[in-house]
């Protein structure tokens, strides 16, 4: 009965610090030339996890306790591009990535510093990494993970400091 008591404590406080939360869509960041100064826009990633939105209220839930609904189904839609730079924050693709069983991944690091990707496989509870890769300053990484099933799904997770561009199929 006690270790039931303190399970669902350690619960309502897990609820808790999940729903107090912040989201933010996008990060950006200026980069000094000179005179002049140059904004970059995350394009396809964001530093929250893969989020879902509850289209009955509107909200988002970037750590929503259920399975996230915003799916890129790579079989149906194709090749997913993105690029994004942060000094801070971890970088995430917007969507889930599902409907096949290999990706192949093209990053190209803009930055003069090795920079961590983390191929992350979404689970109920804990996801998973499945790869990582370190990419090399000023290089491109081309990459396939096989052995994946098309029915689970998948994202990116780009560590920071980064400045990136790339596409996965």
């Amino acid at each position: 009965m006690r270790k039931l008591s303190v399970s669902v404590i350690l619960i309502a406080i897990f609820a808790v610090l999940v729903s107090f939360t912040a989201v933010s869509a996008q990060e950006s960041s200026e980069v000094k030339h000179d005179d002049e100064s140059e904004v970059l826009e995350n394009v396809g990633v964001s530093p929250e996890l893969p989020a879902y939105v509850d289209e009955g209220e509107g909200e988002i839930s970037p750590l929503g306790l259920g399975v996230p609904r915003n799916e890129w189904d790579m079989s149906i839609r194709g090749q997913y591009d993105f690029q994004g730079t942060a000094q801070r924050s971890t970088l995430y693709t917007d969507y889930l990535l599902t409907g096949q069983s290999s990706y192949s991944v093209r990053i190209n690091n803009s930055r003069s510093d090795t920079f961590r990707v983390d191929l992350m496989q979404k689970n109920v509870i804990w996801d998973t990494t499945v790869r990582t890769w370190n990419v090399s300053p000023g290089a491109s990484l081309f990459a396939s993970q096989t052995g994946l099933s098309s029915s689970n799904s998948y994202y990116l997770k780009f560590h920071a400091p980064s400045n990136f561009s790339g596409r996965i199929r």
